[in-house]
């Protein structure tokens, strides 16, 4: 028998539970749509000066915990979590995966990746790292699988015995043990969801004056005032002090807040498509917000790239240039949200 859940391309695609989740929505784009349209504006980021550890995420999943993940609070995805340890011994869990698959649900668990063929960690070095599941041929005996492999989230697949494998060497080098022992199983759900223009509208406002959200998806207020939190526009700060730190140390960058950055300009395009399309913005107005954010992505693809090149020189001279797109990219990026402010 051969079952593969359908998934497309993800439009968020800085990490895995991005990646995972967007994969799923964007093979229901239609449905999916509206609510894209008004999420995914406001960027939180914690300060690595004053907190020690750099993590830069859409508000929407910045409320920590598997309680508030994007699986839980996406209307469209039915998500079941459960301990790993509540499997026994005796259940083979090539069957598990396989009949929850059945069932309609996409499977992410820890695999242990020294037993994962696609991986660069495979007979080298035990390494846990949550591997996404949407698929099975037991002509072939494989699980069609979705990770960052070599640095790049793609599609590979994982033979039975292998998977076994690295489902039962189970390892803690450097994760929380609550991360490790939870599997999480999810199911696109058919949801209604209106487009709350209000919503988009409050969100580019405290985007575009970096204050706080107040508008949470979960129903508690996770997120509280702290100095060492970041909003919005002065997202591009904390890019600057990366760049600097790394110039300073001689040190690599991490190319994952300049990537959000850039899926938050592909967001930016999507918007603007899609509120054309649903006549929120007239022929003129779409023609010079489409200017604009198309400008906004290819200048943060730019950046990112910038990035990935001096991770491989580690020039000074680039970090400067690095710095300087910041500026640039600042500077139209609060340009063009003020505009399409004005007209919505």
């Amino acid at each position: 028998m051969k079952k593969i859940l359908d998934i497309s391309t993800p439009i968020i695609d800085t990490l895995q539970d991005y990646a995972n989740v967007f994969s799923i929505l964007m093979s229901h784009k239609t449905s999916v749509s509206p609510w894209i349209a008004d999420h995914f504006i406001q960027i939180c980021a914690i300060n690595p000066h004053l907190s020690g550890k750099l993590s830069v995420h859409f508000i929407e999943e910045f409320t920590g915990g598997i309680k508030h993940s994007l699986q839980i609070t996406c209307p469209f995805l039915d998500t079941c979590v459960l301990n790993r340890s509540l499997i026994p011994m005796s259940v083979d869990v090539t069957s598990y995966t396989k009949n929850a698959i059945d069932q309609g649900y996409y499977f992410q668990l820890y695999l242990n990746q020294y037993h994962l063929p696609s991986s660069t960690n495979y007979g080298k070095g035990h390494y846990m790292h949550p591997t996404f599941i949407y698929g099975y041929d037991d002509y072939q005996q494989v699980f069609y699988i979705s990770d960052f492999f070599k640095y790049i989230y793609s599609r590979e697949i994982v033979p039975y015995f292998d998977y076994n494998n690295a489902f039962n060497s189970y390892c803690n080098p450097h994760f929380e043990k609550y991360w490790l022992d939870n599997i999480v199983m999810t199911k696109f759900v058919p949801y209604q969801y209106d487009f709350d223009l209000s919503l988009m509208r409050n969100s580019l406002e405290e985007y575009l004056n970096a204050k706080k959200s107040q508008v949470m998806l979960s129903q508690e207020n996770f997120l509280i005032d702290r100095k060492e939190y970041t909003y919005g526009i002065n997202m591009y700060d904390i890019l600057r002090e990366m760049s600097l730190d790394a110039r300073n140390s001689n040190d690599f960058l991490d190319r994952r807040p300049f990537h959000l950055l850039l899926n938050h300009k592909q967001l930016f395009v999507f918007r603007i498509e899609w509120l054309f399309k649903n006549n929120y913005l007239t022929v003129a107005e779409n023609d010079r917000m489409k200017t604009l954010v198309n400008k906004l992505y290819q200048q943060s693809l730019t950046l990112r790239n910038m990035v990935l090149k001096y991770n491989c020189s580690m020039s000074k001279e680039l970090v400067n240039r690095i710095i300087e797109k910041c500026d640039e990219i600042q500077i139209d990026d609060m340009q063009a949200v003020g505009i399409l402010l004005d007209i919505v």
